[in-house]
């Protein structure tokens, strides 16, 4: 269960960086870019054989952050809410749900 959290949170952001580049959101982008670099500089340390952990306030945290990206994701510009931030967080929970 090494590296599960933050290479999960990785997938995640990637794709919300994503649908931020293709929606113009510059601010989200650079969050997620930001939390991203982070992710992956922690990552690196983390993966099996893991030297260090995250624990449960860094795990907590990076759901929190993906919850609260994923709404904001969600608007568009136009007022209309998409579904492909709901259809991307589905990845890590089920992956979390079939490893435990």
């Amino acid at each position: 269960m090494d590296g599960l959290s933050s290479g999960l949170t990785i997938v995640a952001l990637a794709f919300l960086a994503t649908l931020c580049c293709l929606q113009d959101q510059n601010a989200l982008l650079l969050l997620n870019l930001v939390l991203l670099g982070t992710t992956l500089g922690f990552w690196t340390f983390n993966r099996p054989p893991a030297s260090i952990f995250m624990g449960d306030s860094g795990s907590l945290f990076l759901g929190f952050v993906l919850a609260v990206l994923s709404i904001w994701v969600a608007e568009t510009p136009t007022g209309v809410h998409s579904i492909l931030p709901v259809l991307i967080m589905a990845i890590p929970i089920l992956d979390t749900t079939f490893s435990v």
